[in-house]
């Protein structure tokens, strides 16, 4: 029933301009039938296509609902892709993928019209990345591409200039004039290594001749993890000033939820939240481990005139306490 409800949504059948789809969690076999129904009769294709849709936003687990995806929506102006866990999901040899990848192969002629491209995607592996060279390859033509990736093992000391040129930017640049990314990867990293990355942009012909220097770096010594991003990200602009509070979770893979293990100064950072928060509208407060954090955190809502009752917080409308994971592949 949802295959053919997918078939329909992308097909003649369809007027929708925007669409919005979530079909992780779902069988393979979902992510399959559009695949299925390329396999019409020749003279059926052309009516396959939604000749209407233009801006569409995806949450996918396989990789190959993309790839079919696109012979069913040759209008489309923008493309934002979900992966829920990673770019090459195991239910597909490895083969299969390093076969696409030879094949070198360019989507212009089949989204033309494509202007922005939105990629965000955990990436394990060297096929990982060589597949998403090959997909960044393929939309070579758009003129805003954003990429947000998630790595525990980049397979190198740490990400700088080289690494975004090579690994997260098509190899020909045809129209691309806005170019964003955030990376989150786990590597060893000195104070010297986080100067030497930032310049690392502002010394590259490349990222100089297209005005892209502007990049920050930073790096959490609780977990050993690399945030690096492009200055222009305005909603990641504060995520230095929250590196000085050892309790808060740096995740940026999900700006507007902040996650905090308790500690008891969480008084004097909720004082100043609205002001390096501003995006944020969920607070997850840890609360786990003991009854002495349970306690402590009962004297935030009872203590005089430092309770938590009284500060104002402008844009949360979620105080959530329990579990807090410092890291999801969800964006």
């Amino acid at each position: 029933m949802f295959k053919q409800l997918l078939c329909k949504i992308f097909s003649d059948q369809c007027q929708l301009t925007s669409l919005k789809l979530d079909i992780t969690k779902s069988f393979n076999s979902i992510h399959q039938c559009l695949n299925l129904q390329s396999h019409l009769e020749p003279n059926t294709i052309s009516k396959s296509c939604c000749l209407t849709l233009r801006r569409l936003c995806i949450h996918i687990d396989h990789k190959c609902f993309l790839e079919h995806l696109i012979e069913h929506t040759p209008n489309l102006e923008q493309l934002s892709v979900h992966f829920r866990n990673f770019l090459i999901n195991n239910d597909h040899p490895d083969s299969d993928t390093q076969a696409l990848i030879i094949s070198n192969g360019n989507w212009f002629n089949k989204i033309s019209k494509l202007k922005c491209f939105k990629l965000k995607s955990c990436v394990r592996n060297d096929l990982e990345f060589a597949y998403l060279k090959w997909l960044l390859n393929n939309v070579n033509h758009v003129k805003k591409l954003e990429i947000h990736l998630y790595s525990e093992d980049i397979g190198r000391s740490f990400i700088d200039a080289n690494f975004i040129r090579e690994y997260c930017l098509p190899d020909h640049i045809i129209n691309l004039k806005d170019f964003r990314f955030y990376m989150f990867a786990k590597c060893q990293l000195s104070l010297n290594d986080t100067e030497k990355i930032i310049n690392s942009f502002k010394i590259n012909s490349f990222f100089i001749d297209h005005q892209w220097t502007n990049v920050k770096c930073f790096y959490d010594e609780n977990i050993s993890y690399q945030h690096i991003f492009s200055s222009n990200f305005d909603k990641y602009q504060y995520f230095d000033h929250l590196l000085n509070y050892r309790y808060i979770l740096n995740d940026l893979l999900d700006p507007q939820h902040i996650k905090i293990n308790f500690d008891p100064s969480l008084y004097s950072f909720f004082e100043q939240f609205n002001e390096l928060c501003p995006n944020a509208f969920c607070i997850t407060i840890d609360t786990e481990c003991s009854d002495e954090r349970s306690e402590m955190l009962a004297t935030l809502f009872t203590v005089g005139q430092r309770n938590l009752n009284n500060i104002q917080f402008v844009n949360i409308t979620k105080l959530q306490f329990g579990s807090c994971h410092r890291r999801s592949t969800r964006m």
